[in-house]
């Protein structure tokens, strides 16, 4: 998958679903992303923190 790292501010979250928590990232299309492995997540239940990232850093190399 190719990610599309344009330079602007994306938010990167923890994220709870049933059976998991993680850190996470909206794509364009608004669809919850593994930080890390970019995957589409199962559905999300509930947003637990936000962080804006800063502009020209790239969802998957953001430190938490």
């Amino acid at each position: 998958m190719k990610m599309d790292l344009n330079a602007r501010k994306r938010t990167v979250a923890l994220v709870r679903g049933e059976g998991f928590r993680c850190s996470a990232f909206r794509d364009d299309q608004g669809t919850w992303r593994g930080i890390y492995s970019g995957r589409e997540l199962p559905p999300v239940l509930e947003v637990l923190s936000e962080i804006d990232q800063p502009e020209n850093q790239p969802p998957h190399v953001f430190g938490l």
